[in-house]
């Protein structure tokens, strides 16, 4: 693979992720608007993201030996299950699943 096209895949993975953290204030207004979930409860959620962005660096030694294709493919299949499981289950676990995998998934990619 040329290196304009590994430099397009990461530009567009990076992307990805970058437009769905940044979204994640407007999907907890709507969490608590639309689904009458508790403000402060809901507020936790920036911050169950946030410890599962840190966590993963202390593992970041084990990112060469799985290789970067393989986890920024199980990041981003991450986050797809994820949105998938929130768009059938309305439950407040499925939300708190899709800001886990998503900090995790950030991180990797």
């Amino acid at each position: 693979m040329s290196i304009s096209k590994v430099k397009a895949v990461l530009n567009l993975n990076f992307f990805a992720l970058a437009v769905f953290t940044s979204g994640l204030n407007i999907v907890i207004l709507q969490l608590v608007v639309n689904y009458g979930f508790d403000s402060e409860i809901a507020g936790k959620l920036t911050t169950i993201k946030s410890v599962f962005t840190i966590i993963p660096s202390l593992g970041s030694a084990y990112i060469l030996k799985f290789g970067y294709k393989k986890l920024m493919l199980l990041g981003l299949l991450g986050v797809t299950i994820a949105s998938l499981i929130i768009a059938i289950s309305k439950d407040f676990w499925a939300v708190v699943l899709l800001f886990i995998l998503g900090g995790l998934c950030h991180y990797i990619n």
